[in-house]
């Protein structure tokens, strides 16, 4: 589900006239002038970054309580990545694309295991992380939308904080 529990405030009204996201729907009309308040991939924290790489890799990184989180920026693209010095894995998260990739010393190994892409994905929305929404157009054809283009989000301003 997209962004259950997240607060939803409405545009020219105070911070206090909100209200969560919950399955069903709402009234059209009042939807438009709503929008989510949420963070950039980048924004996420340390601990955020450690459970999303122990969903991926449930072993061993959940027997260490000491994992490394290093951020890396290259041009525009940030990059987050987990790892521990006694295990040769590393989980790497592309903050730009919002792709996933764990590492066996130099080289990729994504392929060989499960990613659980699914479950980051809800992961990533549950904590209030803007990703980009795909979905089928009436040609049943894969359509993606930004939601800060879309204008249904506005990233918080987080790096102040």
């Amino acid at each position: 589900m997209l962004y259950l529990g997240q607060n939803v405030y409405r545009y020219n009204e105070h911070i206090d006239h909100t209200y969560e996201v919950v399955g069903g729907h709402a009234h059209a009309d009042y939807i438009k002038d709503s929008y989510l308040l949420l963070r950039s991939v980048e924004d996420l924290t340390d601990d955020e970054a450690i459970k999303l790489a122990t969903i991926v890799i449930e072993e061993p990184f959940d027997r260490y309580r000491r994992l490394t989180v290093t951020r890396d920026k290259r041009g525009e693209y940030h990059y987050i990545t987990v790892s521990h010095k006694n295990v040769r894995y590393r989980f790497c998260i592309d903050c730009f694309f919002v792709n996933f990739a764990v590492y066996d010393m130099e080289d990729t190994i994504s392929g060989e295991i499960d990613m659980k892409p699914y479950a980051c994905i809800d992961y990533l929305r549950s904590i209030g992380i803007c990703l980009p929404i795909t979905c089928l157009d009436e040609n049943n054809v894969p359509v993606t939308y930004d939601p800060v283009e879309e204008k249904w989000a506005v990233i918080e301003n987080t790096k102040n904080k």
